[in-house]
């Protein structure tokens, strides 16, 4: 399993345009990229509750009212969970002076921080697409490849290591002789 995940890695790394030894590096950049958008979508969340003022909508009371006579007990069980999980993280020693710093009531605070992984992990999939494109723009950069020219020999992990990265694999693939 693990190394099916390694070889997933490698090869996802390399379709960005990076090379195998760029594997922590990637790995960085994703995350300061994910952890950037989590900031900026907290900064959002906190400004302008975006669940919360749709939940205060007549669309979004019949949608709490739907949800809850379509699952019964259990909607109001997770929101029950989810809102006792916010509190009990507020309390926690090192998160206590952070609502302080931001000016926020403790209960506003887990509130905002609920919200905003709701609305992250709803938008992850638009997210990993952003970083994902920043990525590829990143290694295509710094290994001076063009945007067009996807190794697409090397991402299949046909062993093609050596094959120049700059080499416009589209025409292999289509049946014409490429120029090396």
């Amino acid at each position: 399993m693990l190394s099916y995940f390694i070889e997933t890695l490698k090869n996802q790394v390399k379709s960005f345009g990076a090379k195998t030894d760029d594997i922590p590096e990637a790995i960085l950049l994703f995350n300061v990229g994910a952890w950037s958008i989590y900031g900026g979508l907290f900064a959002f969340c906190t400004r302008f509750q975006p669940v919360r003022t749709i939940g205060r909508t007549k669309a979004g009371k019949a949608a709490r009212r739907h949800l809850i006579s379509w699952s019964g007990n259990r909607f109001t069980a997770f929101e029950n969970y989810v809102m006792v999980g916010a509190e009990n993280f507020g309390k926690w020693g090192i998160i206590k002076p952070i609502p302080r710093i931001l000016n926020q009531a403790p209960k506003e605070f887990t509130l905002n921080l609920a919200e905003t992984a709701a609305v992250y992990n709803v938008t992850f999939p638009f997210w990993f697409y952003i970083i994902g494109k920043g990525m590829r723009g990143y290694y295509h950069n710094k290994y001076k490849l063009d945007a067009d020219m996807v190794p697409i020999k090397n991402v299949a992990g046909a062993g093609n290591e050596d094959v120049d990265p700059k080499r416009d694999f589209r025409e292999t693939a289509a049946g014409e002789k490429s120029n090396q």
